[in-house]
């Protein structure tokens, strides 16, 4: 206690010069500021050591570059690092938690926008982050930040002269935290293989998977969002090391998972009689080994609510924007469009999808995210991928089906306007030998739904991310 007192007291003295609100005098430096701060929370963590007995698992240490000078993307002034074995000393990866100081040359919004580049880049560049802390101080004002896949949040500013005990308590929460507790997820971890490439075993169930090469990390530069990344895998316990593809993603609460989808359409293709394909319909489909939800030490289902706000709604977004962490693994590793070299192979891809959304269309489902990065070609066969917005278009609609989903750049024109662009040309109840009937006259177009009920009509085509064009007559207005 007597050494609690005498740091409180270290605390003061190195504010007494610093009116509340403002930044440091001309005098001190961001170096000597940085030095007398880490000096003071180690000093801090090493009193708890003694009456705890025993150790932190992270540590708060000085930048190793400096951030008082331009770089992309801005360093941390400080940083609390993991200090557990499995985590080198100067890797990337130990960051747990970015500071940012007030600095002399900048304002307080470059070193907020710092702090949150910071934080991405923690997100983006470790597959193992769930979520990440971040700490900005301004004098002798501390806000805390989060940042998990569905919400952004901060603090009110913490006064760092006169609430005392709050600042170590926080400190202490932040260093003898446990790595999930800061953000890391257990049921994956690092290691580099024999060509020096960074590789992950992840846990899928209770099963584990090594991958071997990373397939596709896209939109991964935005903090909030799905965050899906795929690899190229084998089973941790196969002999033969047969290669798999590892999807891994926070999808929205509520929404049916993929897998489920998946095993749901393969169960309906066994009933579809005549199908006119040139290969068997399952084979233009994925096939699922393993998915559900990523759990926790503690056996829940990982939630950016339910977990990480233990409960607590966000004000801004709430339930809405709740995510869950998925993981699903299939049987085939293909290549998608973008990234075949062949003109042969897109066509082939492609005349495949065209005929999965036939399929599909047969038994009333609509795809609702069709994109060159869906269509795979797996050993000569086109395959429709990503099928989690899979939804009958026959059905009722959800809260989640009246959004419009998918990959922009793919979207439909209906679904993008909300209006019918095209609809059937009505040709046998017109008595086309009466020459004051304009036969491409068309009904007026019943209100536009994303998943139309219209598209119940044989004549409607291929729908589902593409533009559908139907009888080739344009409705006028």
């Amino acid at each position: 206690m007597e050494e609690g007192h005498v740091l409180d007291d270290k605390w003061k003295i190195l504010h007494s010069s610093t009116p509340r609100g403002s930044s440091l005098p001309p005098e001190r430096g961001m170096p000597e500021l940085e030095r007398d701060l880490i000096q003071f929370f180690n000093q801090i963590v090493s009193v708890a050591e003694r009456v705890w007995k025993r150790s932190p698992n992270a540590r708060l240490f000085n930048s190793p570059t400096r951030a008082n000078v331009s770089s992309l993307p801005p360093v941390p002034d400080a940083q609390i690092r993991l200090v557990s074995p499995e985590f080198e000393p100067e890797s990337r990866f130990a960051t747990a938690v970015p500071w940012k100081l007030k600095s002399l040359r900048s304002p307080q919004e470059s070193n907020e926008k710092d702090l949150i580049w910071s934080c991405q880049d923690v997100l983006r560049d470790d597959p193992r982050r769930r979520f990440s802390y971040g700490v900005t101080l301004d004098g002798s004002e501390l806000r805390i930040w989060f940042f998990s896949r569905s919400h952004e949040l901060v603090t009110p500013p913490l006064n760092c002269l006169t609430e005392t005990s709050r600042l170590i308590h926080l400190l202490l929460a932040l260093t003898f935290a446990s790595p999930e507790e800061l953000g890391y997820d257990e049921t994956m971890t690092q290691f580099i293989d024999d060509s020096d490439a960074v590789q992950y075993k992840i846990q899928v169930g209770t099963a584990v998977y090594i991958t071997t090469k990373l397939l596709s990390d896209h939109r991964n530069n935005a903090v909030c969002g799905r965050t899906t990344r795929v690899w190229e895998a084998y089973r941790e316990d196969d002999p033969e090391r047969a290669p798999v593809a590892l999807k891994d993603l926070w999808t929205s609460t509520g929404a049916i998972q993929e897998g489920d989808q998946l095993l749901d359409l393969h169960e309906k293709l066994k009933t579809l009689e005549d199908s006119a394909t040139p290969h068997p319909p399952g084979q233009y489909f994925l096939t699922v080994l393993n998915h559900g939800f990523v759990q926790t030490s503690s056996g829940e289902d990982d939630h950016t609510v339910d977990i990480m706000t233990r409960g607590c709604s966000p004000p801004i977004g709430g339930d809405s924007r709740a995510r869950k962490h998925y993981r699903i693994v299939f049987k085939e590793v293909g290549t998608p469009v973008h990234n075949l070299e062949r003109l042969s192979d897109v066509m082939r891809a492609l005349a495949d999808a065209t005929q999965a959304l036939r399929i599909l269309y047969r038994l009333g489902l609509v795809h609702r995210d069709v994109s060159a990065g869906n269509i795979l070609l797996v050993d000569g066969i086109g395959k429709l991928s990503d099928l989690e917005y899979l939804k009958s278009f026959k059905g009722p609609s959800s809260h989640l089906d009246e959004r419009i989903i998918g990959t922009a750049e793919y979207t439909s024109g209906e679904a993008a306007a909300r209006i019918f662009c095209y609809i059937p040309q009505i040709c046998n109840d017109i008595d086309t030998s009466n020459d004051d009937i304009d036969i491409f006259d068309a009904p007026v177009p019943p209100p536009f739904r994303f998943v139309p009920s219209m598209m119940s009509n044989p004549r409607c085509g291929l729908g589902s991310g593409l533009f559908y064009i139907m009888d080739e007559t344009r409705v006028k207005r």
